[in-house]
């Protein structure tokens, strides 16, 4: 397996003049990402599709499709959103996303402190537009560790490049539930930048990462995570130009003694808009095929 994989990552975003309008005039957005692993010897052993299918900014709700093999064997998540009467916070489904004055993301439990500018660009993504992919970016760049009530969502990059430099997250509070009692970890992370912006380094209890090499294509990160019973190494490899990245893990469980290393990475993200409102996940497939987008292996 290359180091290298370049993955080019499509547009997820809405748009809305000041005066409103009717749903049905306004577009649907279809977005298609298929995610792959592969064994050690570079075989891949399983290959996840998802579909995501967000509302006109008007709309209250996204549905998230994901599967392993056939699109019938598809499971299917409603996120419903909710926004509070002061505008502060929004509510995905049983999940609470607080906005804290003048830099602070609660999501759940957890909180994010953020500069400036990605905080206010934020709020207005989730409050105004329903953004759930920038939500998933969050999660995704803060290493949330798979606590999320949005692990599918967070799963991929669904953004179409790097954001701003001064999009950065700064810190972050963050807990994690065992998996082998009932007991909850509170960890904390402090995250490094060049002056450039461009992200050096994390660290917090229990976890790790630090920038290895850059070239004209990549950064390379080395990642270590060790709790729970259980280490996690791995080599992060970010796209400069997309914001995109690929993996190579290696995990260990110290109760099974068991260590098992893959490589991660993610197709071509394709977002494709849509006047009428997708009835289904077939519908949506629909949609996708007549703009020319394979599904899986097809």
């Amino acid at each position: 397996m290359k180091k290298s994989i370049a993955i080019a990552l499509c547009v997820l975003c809405l748009s809305a003049g000041k005066q409103q309008v009717k749903p049905q005039n306004t577009p649907y957005q279809v977005s298609y990402v298929r995610q792959f692993f592969l064994d050690d010897h570079g075989k891949l052993t399983e290959a996840i599709d998802r579909i995501l299918v967000k509302g006109p900014r008007p709309a209250d709700s996204a549905v998230l499709y994901t599967w392993t093999g056939e699109p019938s064997s598809a499971e299917s998540t409603a996120l419903k959103f909710a926004v509070n009467k002061n505008r502060n916070e929004v509510r995905i489904n049983d999940t609470r996303i607080t906005f804290l004055p003048p830099q602070k993301v609660r999501i759940g439990k957890d909180v994010y402190t953020l500069t400036a500018p990605y905080f206010v660009f934020l709020k207005k993504q989730l409050l105004e537009q329903r953004a759930v992919a920038d939500l998933a970016s969050l999660l995704k760049d803060g290493f949330s560790h798979g606590d999320s009530d949005f692990d599918e969502l967070a799963a991929v990059t669904w953004q179409p490049r790097p954001r701003p430099l001064q999009f950065r997250i700064l810190e972050a509070d963050l807990y994690h539930k065992s998996s082998q009692s009932d007991h909850v970890y509170r960890w904390k992370a402090v995250y490094y930048y060049a002056p450039s912006g461009k992200l050096t380094g994390i660290t917090g209890d229990w976890f790790n990462l630090t920038l290895l090499a850059e070239t004209s294509r990549h950064l390379t990160y080395k990642a270590e995570r060790e709790f729970d019973k259980s280490s996690l190494s791995s080599t992060i490899w970010i796209n400069k130009r997309s914001g995109s990245d690929s993996s190579r893990v290696t995990s260990f469980q110290q109760g099974l003694s068991k260590e098992v290393t893959y490589t991660s990475y993610q197709s071509v993200p394709v977002n494709i808009e849509t006047r009428a409102k997708p009835r289904d996940l077939q519908d949506a497939i629909r949609i996708l095929a007549q703009a020319g987008v394979r599904i899986g292996g097809s």
